[in-house]
């Protein structure tokens, strides 16, 4: 084996390596305080951003190294498609400093998956390495599938089982009433039973299941007259796994776009002549259409999945055309916080993703993203390749380059090479998960996992031995068919969003990728340098951010850990008044500490950060102002209003936890914790939350309770003299109460957004109770 293929290699088990990895492991932005450690003393069994990160270089590399193997082998890359997976390096890099650690956590990642699908696009036009990719890739499902079965049919009965025996406490460690809106999503999500793998979500998922109901099928049908009785019904079972469920997280989505995709393998091989693959963005240009007539058609059907995904895109639209974002986009996790200014009145939801792979891209980074929708349709312009030796040799002569790969080929096994990359991967995702899981790890659990390993090893192997057995252009199709669905799904959900999933979601469409062979050109040679410099700045930037979110992550784990005992003794009978006292006071003298932990601004903070510090801070504030001394309450009060307002100005903290702790300090003023606080700026920040969630209803409550509070307290602390305008106007809270309601009655599409009887009944009360106050007046 020479060093060109070698390297071929490398980058190929690399980038399938990290493919597996971020699919079997789960990934989560923050691992502690998700909830608060007080109330829950396990951090989240997932790995966080420093591990993501570190994930994203080894991707990055990989995919270098299988392109430098192209470029050694004499295949010839196109380095203009290379410089377009790289070209928003630099948005990328702006957004990963601005203090939103969340915006490099996607964006890195996005861009190392596609490098990686230009890296892999080039290497599958060798036949061999198409099959090692499918194979891999379609027994991956198969240890996907695994665990979705024994989440809807072990975890989901026993997790519904354990809620409804501790409901009550549940909803009370959250605040939440049961009537609560909150609550009854929570509970709705709750009780269906849903596949979603380690992905968390089941969309990616459902996606997953039907590429893998479509590759596996097509291999037992196509591939049956070669194989063993025993390969040929361990695929059909696999595709019936997969198509199971596929059934039960009943995606309509996912349905369609399997449908479709095998439609799209049907047609492919019926024809004389391999179509265009142009035929993948015809049909997401189409799904897109669908989408964009649904919003035309509104609320004259009953259909709400598109037309929430219309919401979404138009949202999209406004964050880019009405807030100056377009050229450099919002960040790619910025768009929760636009969101709700940006959505329809009618739209229900508020989301982080806008469930559209080009729009999410577009909108997190601006112009520069535009270069990514490209490089996708240049993956897909061409006639569909079918990936042998001899259309592979045709096309080398043809653009002039010397073809060395048959020579290099010949010490490849891609059966062997498909099993390898399977068990290497598999074992160490199973070593990362029994690290990351160790409270929950027994004997069942250790069963489970290496009957996962095993049947994705199994798998893989038989596929790759089913996959060197079809033609060249069976193969070919099959890897377009799921492509196809990956596309077309992605137009309308997660898929290409979710860091667990975004890798193999786009190692999935360039297996189906037709990518043709380049030629060493001025420009070329233009092009390649511009892509090493945007490829080192992107190395350097992933390193910076993993060595930063591991000294991040340590820090919070620092203040978790001081809070867990607390979390822990939750359980334990207060008997006498005087110990409950000493009990609130460690508590609350531990909620500071851990805020100031927290609170601490340097090179490694990040806005989530400060966000877990205001609310400890609060957390401290609500424990001491029940108790007989006040000053403790009003020190940590004070102090999460001072770094709330000091992070808000710099754009570092959400003006929604800003508006919480004005409404906090304002609550405790009308008990009688007097301090020095200034009316005005509490309305001031209530009132921007107001404005920037202007179809939020309970944000609309807060501003009228926020007037209320006002008006009254400046009577109670002598300030009736003052301007109407500082102290609280009572026809404001009024206009705030009766566009809460305004706003509660155009949010039918989901019952479940709405405010509670309850929360209606107490705004027609205030209504009621402030007119006749008025009245007297």
């Amino acid at each position: 084996m020479n060093r060109a293929q070698s390297l071929r290699i490398a980058g190929l088990a690399g980038i399938l390596g990290v493919a597996v990895l971020r699919a079997m492991v789960l990934i989560e932005p923050r691992v502690w305080f998700d909830v608060d450690p007080a109330v829950d003393a396990m951090a989240l069994l997932a790995v966080g951003q420093a591990f993501s990160h570190a994930l994203d270089l080894v991707l990055l590399l990989a995919s270098a190294l299988a392109l430098f193997g192209e470029v050694r082998a004499g295949r010839g890359i196109r380095t203009g498609l290379v410089l377009l997976a790289l070209l928003p390096t630099p948005v990328i890099v702006w957004h990963g400093l601005d203090g939103e650690s969340g915006n490099m956590f996607r964006a890195g990642t996005w861009l190392s998956a596609m490098l990686a699908f230009v890296a892999l696009g080039h290497l599958v036009r060798e036949r061999r390495m198409r099959v090692v990719a499918v194979s891999v890739l379609s027994g991956l499902m198969i240890a996907l599938a695994g665990r979705g079965f024994v989440q809807v049919f072990v975890e989901h009965p026993a997790t519904v089982a354990m809620y409804r025996e501790t409901r009550d406490a549940f909803l009370a460690n959250r605040g939440w009433t049961a009537d609560s809106s909150a609550a009854l999503t929570y509970e709705r999500r709750l009780l269906q039973p849903e596949a979603t793998g380690w992905f968390g979500l089941s969309n990616p998922f459902s996606t997953l299941m039907g590429a893998g109901a479509i590759a596996l099928g097509a291999l037992a049908i196509f591939a049956r007259r070669a194989l063993q009785s025993g390969s040929t019904l361990l695929l059909a079972i696999g595709c019936a796994a997969c198509a199971t469920l596929l059934a039960i997280n009943f995606g309509k989505g996912a349905i369609g776009a399997t449908a479709i995709a095998g439609m799209v393998l049907a047609y492919a091989l019926r024809r004389h002549q391999p179509p265009r693959a142009s035929l993948a963005l015809l049909l997401c240009a189409a799904v897109l259409v669908a989408v964009f007539v649904r919003g035309v058609v509104g609320t004259r059907i009953g259909e709400l999945s598109l037309l929430f995904r219309s919401f979404y895109l138009e949202a999209g639209w406004n964050m880019l055309s009405h807030s100056g974002n377009a050229m450099l986009g919002v960040g790619a996790d910025g768009v929760q916080e636009l969101f709700s200014s940006a959505k329809p009145a009618i739209c229900p939801e508020d989301v982080q993703s806008l469930h559209s792979m080009f729009a999410d891209w577009i909108v997190a980074l601006g112009v520069s993203a535009v270069a990514w929708v490209a490089l996708i349709c240049a993956g897909f312009w061409r006639p569909l390749a079918s990936g042998g030796l001899r259309e592979d040799l045709r096309d080398g002569l043809r653009e002039g380059l010397r073809d060395e790969h048959s020579d290099a080929d010949t010490n490849m096994d891609p059966r062997r090479m498909a099993f390898s990359i399977a068990l290497g991967a598999g074992v160490l995702s199973m070593l990362i998960q029994m690290t990351v899981e160790s409270p929950t790890v027994d004997v069942s659990w250790f069963i489970l996992r290496a009957i996962g390993v095993v049947a994705f090893t199994a798998f893989a192997a038989v596929a790759a031995e089913a996959c060197e057995a079809i033609g060249v252009r069976t193969l070919a199709a099959i890897a377009f068919a799921m492509a196809v669905l990956v596309l077309i799904h992605a137009q309308i959900e997660l898929v290409a969003w979710s860091p667990g999933s975004c890798v193999i979601a786009l190692c999935l469409v360039a297996t189906g990728s037709a990518f043709g062979y380049g030629r060493e050109t001025p420009s070329a040679r233009v092009y390649s340098s511009f892509a090493r410099a945007l490829g080192l700045l992107a190395a350097l930037q992933l390193a910076f951010s993993c060595v930063q979110s591991f000294a991040r992550e340590d820090r919070v784990a620092q203040a978790a850990a001081l809070l867990t005992p607390l979390a822990r003794a939750n359980d334990a009978a207060n008997n006498e008044s005087n110990s409950a006292a000493n009990s609130a006071a460690n508590s609350a003298a531990l909620h500071m500490q851990a805020a100031d932990i927290l609170a601490q601004d340097d090179w490694i903070s990040a806005r989530w950060v400060g966000e877990a510090a205001v609310r400890q801070y609060a957390a401290a504030a609500l424990i001491t102002s029940a108790s007989t001394t006040s000053s403790a309450g009003n020190a940590a009060l004070n102090r999460a209003w001072s770094l709330a307002d000091e992070r808000s100005r710099r754009g570092l903290l959400s003006p929604l936890l800003v508006a919480d702790i004005a409404m906090l300090r304002m609550r405790l003023e009308r008990k009688g914790e007097r301090s020095e606080l200034e009316i005005r700026a509490c309305l001031d920040v209530v009132e921007r939350a107001a404005r920037t969630h202007p179809w939020n209803a309970r944000r609309a409550i807060d501003l009228g309770m926020a007037h209320e509070m006002a008006h009254e307290m400046a009577h109670e602390m002598t300030l009736d003299k003052m301007p109407l305008e500082l102290v609280g106007d009572r026809s404001v809270a009024v206009a705030a109460y009766e566009h809460a309601l305004e706003i509660n009655a155009k949010l039918s599409l989901d019952p479940l957004a709405q405010l509670s009887t309850r929360e209606v009944d107490f705004v027609r009360s205030a209504i009621k109770r402030l007119e006749s106050a008025r009245m007297k007046e």
